[in-house]
């Protein structure tokens, strides 16, 4: 008969050679739900795992281990004053501190999409790496972006993990198609040759001035023989790639200054009108006719008649020359 005091435990207690045993029945379970059961390092299968303790005295531990790929083994001690018939063990990841540096200015960081604390150049972050429902281990994706640069990324394995990543921002690009009317203009960008239009180049750098954080405006200049130059700015424009620009043909207002007054001006057959200071005036466009630019010309007739006089037609060719305006015509009777 056991003697009051010496084996108080709510438990099964049997007598081995002279002293108190104790079974304890324990289900163990974990979660993930099946890792890899060892008890006292014997292998006892994947959990949920019943089984039947026995502990010679209150201090004998027994050494419970979870494994599962993707999760650190977890030790735990089970002793005879466990509580309840249960264990349960929670089954940590792999964990990884990798710093994160950006340059060449401060930036915006993100891990799997979620920003990092406020705009800066580095951050340390400890990321969890474990498998997914295919025991494929998972990964993590670091980005960094600012305003005027390309978006970077990097992908971070467990396997190929490393404890720095550097990423470096780029200028922001983006494709330009430059077209004319009419075609065949020579293109320039910061006096770099395009080309002829229509013109298409892939991935342009539109550098930002880092104290505005705005696209540095670059200089667009077309040029074709026979029309006047155009010269434009154009930044990153929201990402606008298209850019079309219709030259004009060389314009000017000619006026016929006439001795004597009066007389009447036609343009290529057609009578002319007079400007308020009572001088024949027209406005006329000069378009190149060929490709080497020549430009059109008009043939003028200047001539005066009245009831008592007529005086001889005086006839003359006007081109651009220069972009003149006034022509001093003297008839003769």
């Amino acid at each position: 008969m056991l003697r009051p005091g010496r084996c108080l435990v709510p438990v099964l207690v049997l007598i081995v050679g002279g002293g108190c045993a104790i079974k304890r029945q324990i289900t163990i379970t974990t979660a993930p739900p099946d890792a890899q059961i060892k008890i006292d390092g014997i292998d006892r299968g994947r959990a949920p795992v019943t089984e039947e303790f026995v502990f010679q005295n209150k201090q004998q531990t027994h050494v419970v281990t979870a494994s599962r790929l993707g999760y650190r083994e977890q030790p735990v001690p089970v002793k005879a004053d466990h509580k309840g018939d249960k264990l349960h063990i929670d089954l940590k990841p792999f964990t990884a501190r990798v710093t994160i540096n950006v340059a060449p200015v401060p930036a915006r960081i993100f891990v799997d999409g979620r920003q990092v604390g406020a705009e800066s150049d580095s951050v340390t972050q400890e990321l969890e790496f474990t498998v997914d429902a295919q025991n494929k281990w998972t990964t993590h994706k670091i980005a960094a972006e600012r305003k005027g640069f390309e978006r970077v990324e990097r992908l971070v394995t467990w396997q190929e993990k490393e404890p720095v990543y550097n990423l470096r921002l780029e200028p922001q690009k983006k494709d330009l198609n430059v077209t004319t009317k009419p075609p065949g203009a020579q293109v320039f960008l910061n006096g770099e040759s395009l080309g002829t239009s229509p013109v298409a180049v892939q991935a342009r750098e539109f550098p930002v001035d880092l104290t505005t954080d705005e696209a540095v405006p670059q200089k667009l200049r077309v040029v074709k023989p026979g029309y006047d130059p155009i010269e434009m700015s154009i930044g990153w424009d929201e990402g606008k790639a298209d850019y079309h620009i219709d030259l004009a043909a060389k314009t000017k207002t000619v006026r016929f200054l006439t001795d004597p007054s009066g007389a009447v001006v036609t343009i290529d057959g057609k009578p002319i009108e007079k400007d308020k200071s009572g001088a024949p005036s027209i406005t006329l466009q000069f378009p190149p006719t060929n490709e080497k630019g020549e430009l059109k010309t008009y043939s003028a007739v200047i001539a005066k008649k009245t009831a008592d006089s007529e005086w001889e037609p005086s006839k003359m060719t006007i081109g651009w020359d220069s972009g003149r305006q006034d022509y001093s015509v003297s008839l003769k009777e």
